[in-house]
């Protein structure tokens, strides 16, 4: 009896270390490497292990039987204890042995995940070659004259893009599942020491990519085709635009623009003279031909710029890139009949401006109205005084200026 207690005992603390020392090897095994071949040699030891563990159970089935047979002829006192030895050494086995397959099960996942995201990431860097290739083979070519191909191009590139976006959860998951496996394992950093480890560093992300060129490979790509689709996009949908542009602009007439004009310009209840000095910004009553046009579009009018540049050549009446305000009247009311200022405040405001629109001197002399009929005029040095007033009124119908005690027309 003694020889079999002292065999018993023998069996169960050799059990019991290894046990001990298989729950620590496998509750300590770390982050899954993202290399096949050192995540296939991590499968190759873990089946050795799972051997061993198979041996093992020889071993707990004696252990167990010896105490099986020191139960059927033992004393009373001692049954609880060899009971609850064979109860330990079976189910610190069976809880080893359940892990072990466990982690045997997450490492043959992880392998099968590894190979299909490799084959995966193969296949995208396959696709974005060939989009890359054809993106710049189509940026190449022409972009045609008619609205009907450049939709047919639009509809095509549209498909491209939608199947782009199919495929970006593709990207997302090999980009994300990499990012992932680089980060640092921080649960089982010291608790105590953690006010003085040294920050992340913030080119953790560059030091991972240098592990695995094939994903910084597929991600700079991806980004690279995503920028060429954009601007084959912007391309196709401008030439659209102007296409358009110009067949609305083959049916241009200037009169139809002018009476649409007039009539936006009366919905504002704004005056043409009023609009022309906003644009005027020296006040020397002309302006360019680009202020006229970049004025009319910054003004919200609905015209397009197409249409704005035949409008400068016919507002230019003489050609020398300039549009003076009587230009500008003449080319709105053709028919001066149509124009007719209705106060003798607005006959006198639209005769003063006739009147310095017809001076043709590089700097013109400058007429600011500071009231009623009131007008200040900056004549310069060559005229004596720098700044003389004049008092405007109307006698008879004829616009009349005061200068000294007798009156001008």
């Amino acid at each position: 009896a003694l020889k079999q207690a002292e065999e018993f005992r023998a069996a169960v603390h050799v059990l019991l270390e290894w046990l001990s020392e298989a729950e620590q090897t496998l509750r300590f095994r770390g982050a899954l490497p993202d290399d096949a071949e050192a995540l296939q040699s991590l499968i190759n030891l873990h089946m050795e292990f799972m051997r061993k563990v198979e041996e093992k159970r020889v071993a707990v089935n004696t252990a167990t039987g010896l105490g099986d047979a020191i139960l059927a002829v033992c004393h009373p006192d001692c049954v609880t204890t060899i009971k609850h030895w064979n109860t330990i050494i079976r189910a610190r086995f069976e809880e080893v042995l359940t892990w072990a397959k466990q982690h045997q099960q997450r490492l043959e996942a992880a392998h099968a995940e590894l190979v299909a995201n490799a084959d995966l990431l193969e296949e995208l860097l396959a696709w974005i070659q060939g989009a890359e290739t054809a993106l710049i083979q189509r940026d190449q070519d022409p972009i045609p004259q008619m609205i009907e191909q450049v939709k047919a191009l639009i509809t095509e590139h549209q498909s491209f893009m939608e199947e782009m976006t199919r495929k970006q959860p593709d990207v997302d998951k090999l980009t994300k599942t990499y990012k992932r496996k680089t980060e640092p394992d921080k649960s089982r950093a010291n608790r105590k020491s953690l006010s003085q480890a040294p920050p992340v560093p913030i080119v953790l992300l560059s030091q991972a990519e240098t592990k695995n060129p094939r994903i910084n490979q597929l991600s700079a790509r991806w980004q690279q085709v995503w920028l060429l689709a954009l601007e084959r996009q912007r391309k196709l949908n401008d030439a659209l635009d102007r296409l358009e542009e110009l067949k609305e602009f083959a049916n241009f007439d200037f009169d139809v623009w002018r009476k649409k004009y007039m009539r936006w310009m009366n919905h504002k209840k704004s005056r043409v003279m009023d609009f022309f000095r906003r644009i005027d910004k020296d006040q020397d009553g002309k302006i360019t031909r680009q202020e006229f046009i970049d004025g009319i579009l910054a003004s919200k009018f609905p015209t397009t710029r197409l249409e704005m540049t035949a409008v400068a050549d016919i507002f230019d009446r003489d050609g020398d890139g300039y549009i003076d305000y009587y230009e500008f009247v003449a080319a709105l009311h053709p028919n001066k009949d149509a124009y007719r200022p209705t106060t003798d405040a607005d006959k006198i405001e639209d005769e003063v401006t006739r009147q310095v629109a017809q001076c043709k001197c590089a700097k013109r002399f400058q007429v600011e109205q500071i009231g009623e009929n009131k007008y200040r005029f900056f004549l310069g040095n060559q005229f004596g005084d720098s700044q003389q007033l004049r008092l405007v009124r109307i006698l008879r119908s004829t616009v009349m200026v005061r200068v000294g005690g007798d009156r001008k027309s």
